[in-house]
């Protein structure tokens, strides 16, 4: 075979590949290749404004003027989205282990719980099985050695009126897994 009669049966081949492939994509997507291509150049205009944005709803107010690093914090996230971003926050505490533990951490936890309240941001308070940093014994824990102290904890959150809405959702963190002995 010459180099003429080569080059013209690559052409001829390459053209019905093409013809192939167009046929194929057609069959699949229901459009055409050419149609495909000039739409999504023809759709690469983009709206800064849907963007910017990280919701259809409004920032929460006043968010900046709250003394809560969690609260500045989502004020923060708020600024940077141009909108609303959640009106749930985690927020971990430790456990009480004697009653001047349960009396400041129920006062320090309370005040967060009605400021999280004045900004209408529902807490999910996640409590942990630490205290001043050290874990504490999941024994002693499942023994029930500070259930009083935990039961001090919550009559000082309740002597300072909190509604169940301001409690938000409550997670013991690492006990139950522990005392079920499952994972």
């Amino acid at each position: 075979m010459h180099k003429k009669e080569a080059t013209i049966f690559s052409i001829i081949f390459l053209i019905f590949a093409l013809i192939g492939v167009s046929l194929t994509f057609t069959t699949f997507s229901n459009q055409g290749m050419a149609e495909v291509i000039f739409n999504n150049y023809s759709a690469a205009t983009i709206n800064t404004d849907e963007i910017n944005n990280c919701s259809v709803n409004s920032s929460i107010e006043g968010l900046e003027q709250s003394n809560d690093k969690n609260l500045k914090a989502l004020d923060d996230f708020q600024n940077v989205c141009n909108s609303f971003v959640a009106d749930r926050l985690m927020i971990f505490t430790e456990m009480p282990i004697d009653s001047a533990s349960s009396e400041y951490l129920a006062q320090s936890l309370g005040a967060k719980l009605q400021e999280f309240a004045q900004y209408k941001v529902e807490p999910v308070v996640i409590v942990e099985p630490v205290n001043s940093g050290q874990l504490l014994n999941y024994e002693d824990i499942k023994n029930g050695r500070y259930d009083g102290f935990f039961e001090n904890f919550f009559a000082e959150l309740s002597e300072l009126d909190l509604t169940d809405e301001q409690m938000g959702i409550w997670f013991l963190s690492g006990i139950q897994c522990t005392i079920l002995g499952s994972w």
